[in-house]
């Protein structure tokens, strides 16, 4: 199938629109806690099994969505190209569901105040810049799923290459899922659907690493392996656990 540049601009248009709109309330969504849009009146353990099942919902958009089966079932209907914009546009309408149908929890397990809630805000934002750097250091739209759609504009092809010596990958392989994790624990009041969806989020990050790792061994090989073995996963150091051998002081 042919892509055409009218449909390629609508698609960026929506991915921009959806993908980033759902972004940023996500973002505003792990800085303040649930927005109660929605009241459901449920019973609190009702409400944390809509807001399970509502985390399912986007983990499974996320990780299936990803892989690649999925996109080779999507050639079928549509150019390659889109796949990404057809991703960022799915994963804002997830997000942006998830926000407004939580349900969130009148009870507080803890809340923090003064000076440990000014540091607790103050870890929030240090990961949004680390964002910030992971974009602009592996490339604007690579980050977004949409590198094809605006080679196809530009009618060229970027070559697709395993970048191990930019920004923050030089220190850990998933600055991303590394920036996630300190967002989702760093807000100040943890209410009990805040710690599911803490919890539930932590096991996702970790399974979509594992995942992720395997889709980088089977598309570049030797290469990400040599990288796995030099650059940390998550941490920017590595703990040694072992321990040396002392020499043998026997006397035969």
């Amino acid at each position: 199938m042919k892509t055409s540049k009218p449909k390629t601009f609508f698609l960026l248009f929506l991915a921009a629109l959806i993908g980033g709109g759902g972004l940023l309330t996500f973002i505003l969504f792990l800085f303040r806690g649930s927005f109660n849009f929605v009241d459901l009146g449920l019973h609190p353990f009702q409400a944390l099994l809509i807001n399970a099942a509502l985390c399912l919902v986007f983990f499974a958009q996320h990780s299936l969505m990803a892989r690649k089966p999925f996109r080779e079932w999507l050639k079928i209907f549509l150019p390659s190209p889109y796949n990404g914009a057809i991703y960022a546009v799915a994963s804002g309408i997830a997000v942006i569901a998830l926000v407004i149908f939580w349900q969130d929890s009148e009870l507080m397990i803890f809340s923090v105040q003064g000076f440990v809630r000014l540091l607790f805000r103050g870890v929030f934002v240090l990961p949004i810049a680390g964002v910030v750097w992971t974009v602009f250091s592996l490339g604007f739209f690579v980050n977004f799923r949409v590198q094809s759609m605006v080679d196809d504009l530009r009618d060229r092809q970027s070559s697709v290459s395993l970048v191990t010596d930019r920004g923050p990958y030089r220190y850990i392989r998933h600055p991303l899922y590394l920036s996630s994790l300190l967002m989702i624990w760093s807000n100040p009041d943890l209410t009990l659907d805040r710690l599911l969806f803490n919890l539930v989020f932590t096991i996702w990050i970790v399974v979509a690493i594992l995942l992720e790792e395997r889709d980088l061994v089977s598309a570049f090989g030797d290469p990400y392996r040599s990288y796995q073995d030099e650059v940390p996963m998550l941490i920017p150091f590595r703990i040694n656990l072992s321990i040396k051998n002392e020499p043998d002081m026997s006397i035969e």
